[in-house]
């Protein structure tokens, strides 16, 4: 009895803040239609799941050019003329990161040209109808539920605020208080690729009405999808739409096809040129968009060239170590007694032959076949889920090109793949999370690739091998201190079956 109640007094609340939300109406019309999604890690409109890096700012300017946003039409849909022709603006926008989940963002829309013929219908605006001003400020929050990654799906969790700044008379305002909760998840399918939806209710404390449209609270949606080219450009498309729940003779559903491009340059400067296209002829869709956006995320001073990553396993404790076979000694021959002339900033530790930089094992003598290590030594040990490495493998800096100093480490990986012909491998790159996040992405698959290829060319089946880059997905360290980015750089050997 109590929770039917319960029940009862939940409906009872919700239904009377559902007839509060809208009580206002008014002939008036907002044409600011445009609202940039805040932040990296977005397409256009359309929000995507990441966090940007924790209390750097994300700064940003848009210019949206609005072409025949107000098409006036009699009640038999049919139109009679252009209410507003053209309708220019501006946002000034900022972002940060004041937790590793919680981004907070604030958009500036500001009116900055828009024209009114007067002459298709005079009650619609105000006196002021083509003065430019502020339009309604939108202040933003993204709480990232699930992180995703390349083939996981990311989950967020966004609410968006705006508030009557705008003047509604001169269509730059919502003419009340907008509340707008939604969800947003995307999915990173190929190489920084990604595909992303936004589905939310947008609630409203003024309904606006405008002809035979009511403009109330409503149903909103998203869908769009990033694909990264090379040399730093990207393509983007999405489709926005919404209907209102509330309606007059007309149904109100806004519907927009949106294209673009984006150039991230490695300062951390990013511009975005695109245009977009009505669908549907409601009042407030343009008949055609054009806009362009500048955003600024600071980078690493060493961004502009990317710093060498240096791959290390992983060192979890794993249980059930099986150890791995080791080969009998074989006589290690002594070097040659002639001394050796060495430049100054060269040096060889153990006097085994083999300098430093060459050396996988400087403090103990070993063979220059085995890279300066004894062969003896084992520089792997394989558990049930992976083989781990103690050594890290090494790579040009800047490029995928393995350095010959991990030879003989990736030769003991051959070694236990050749010991055990069952075993199937996934070979994992990871990269920490300075510089371009897409770059970080296509290097990591570059050098999971190489490393394929060199276990190919040892011998070993291309069908037992699956290669995959990371990114900068599933970090170790603290990527605030070079030890926490060290341990972030590496590269795992995950047994698939064996």
């Amino acid at each position: 009895m109590k929770h039917r109640q319960r029940v009862i007094l939940l409906v009872g609340i919700l239904s009377a803040l559902w007839n509060q939300l809208g009580f206002a109406e008014n002939p008036s019309v907002n044409l600011q239609t445009f609202h940039p999604a805040l932040g990296s890690f977005n397409i256009i409109s359309v929000e995507g799941t990441e966090i940007s890096k924790l209390f750097v700012p994300s700064l940003g300017m848009w210019l949206d050019w609005s072409i025949k946003p107000l098409r006036w039409r009699d009640n038999d849909n049919q139109r009679m003329g252009d209410v507003v022709p053209h309708f220019l603006t501006w946002h000034v926008t900022g972002g940060l990161a004041v937790r590793s989940w919680l981004f907070i963002a604030l958009d500036i829309p500001v009116g900055i040209y828009q024209n009114f013929d007067p002459g298709t219908s005079r009650n619609l605006a105000s006196s002021d109808g083509v003065a430019p001003g502020l339009a309604d400020i939108r202040l933003s929050g993204k709480a990232q539920v699930r992180k995703g990654g390349l083939g996981t799906l990311g989950v967020a969790i966004v609410s968006q605020f705006t508030f009557p700044t705008g003047n509604d008379q001169s269509f730059r305002g919502n003419g009340g208080v907008g509340i707008e909760p939604k969800i947003a998840v995307d999915y990173h399918f190929w190489k920084g690729a990604f595909v992303a939806g936004n589905l939310g209710i947008l609630f409203r404390t003024f309904t606006q009405v405008v002809g035979n449209f009511t403009i109330s609270h409503q149903l909103r949606y998203g869908l769009g999808v990033f694909v990264p080219l090379p040399q730093h450009f990207s393509v983007m498309g999405e489709l926005n739409g919404s209907t209102s729940l509330i309606n007059g003779p007309n149904i109100y559903s806004p519907l927009e096809l949106a294209f673009g491009a984006r150039f991230d340059h490695s300062t951390g400067l990013s511009f975005n040129l695109g245009f977009g296209v009505g669908l549907t002829h409601p009042v407030g869709v343009p008949q055609a968009r054009v806009f362009f956006g500048l955003s600024y995320t600071k980078a690493s001073e060493k961004q502009m060239a990317l710093p060498p990553v240096v791959i290390e396993s992983i060192k979890e404790k794993k249980p059930d170590p099986i150890p791995v076979k080791k080969p009998d000694p074989v006589p290690v021959k002594k070097p040659d007694p002639t001394p050796v002339l060495l430049p100054p900033a060269v040096v060889d530790t153990d006097s085994d032959g083999v300098l430093d930089p060459e050396d996988q094992c400087p403090n103990a003598v070993g063979p220059v076949q085995n890279r300066g290590c004894p062969l003896e030594t084992k520089q792997l040990v394989v558990t049930k889920e992976r083989i781990e490495l103690k050594q890290m493998v090494r790579f040009v800096t800047g490029k995928a090109t393995i350095n010959q100093a991990s030879f003989s480490l990736l030769d003991q990986v051959v070694s236990v793949l050749q010991e055990r012909s069952k075993i199937q491998l996934r070979i994992d790159g990871y990269a920490d999370n300075r510089g371009n996040k897409t770059l970080n992405l296509m290097l990591s698959q570059k050098r999971a690739d190489a490393i394929r290829d060199y276990l190919v060319s040892k011998g070993i089946s291309p069908s037992r091998l699956i290669s995959l880059g990371q990114g900068t997905t599933r970090p170790l360290g603290d990527e605030r201190t070079q030890l926490g980015q060290d341990k972030n750089r590496r590269v795992e050997f995950i047994i698939l079956q064996q």
